[in-house]
């Protein structure tokens, strides 16, 4: 007796949602403005706080090309702890 049935599989879920894409141009919204408030920053206010500015902007930056969760981390460090150290420097 010869079964012709055809084998069907779980239909996967599509990575290609809209909440997918709303939280990839979050992410990177997040982490360009990061990145564009260390740079606006002058390197004098960044040595006197005794942070490298190149350094956290390669760190959000490459961080967030490697992995993207990288990328976010280093950014909600830069704004809940370095960025008030070195605003702080300019007072």
């Amino acid at each position: 007796m010869r079964h012709d049935a055809a084998v069907t599989f779980p239909v996967a879920v599509s990575l290609a949602t809209p909440a997918v894409f709303i939280v990839a141009f979050l992410a990177v919204a997040f982490v360009a403005v990061g990145v564009i408030d260390a740079i606006r920053i002058d390197k004098s206010v960044w040595d006197a706080s005794g942070q490298s500015k190149l350094i956290w902007i390669l760190f959000m930056a490459i961080g967030f090309v490697a992995c993207g969760l990288i990328g976010v981390f280093a950014t909600l460090i830069y704004f809940v702890s370095i960025r008030p150290r070195v605003k702080r420097a300019i007072l």
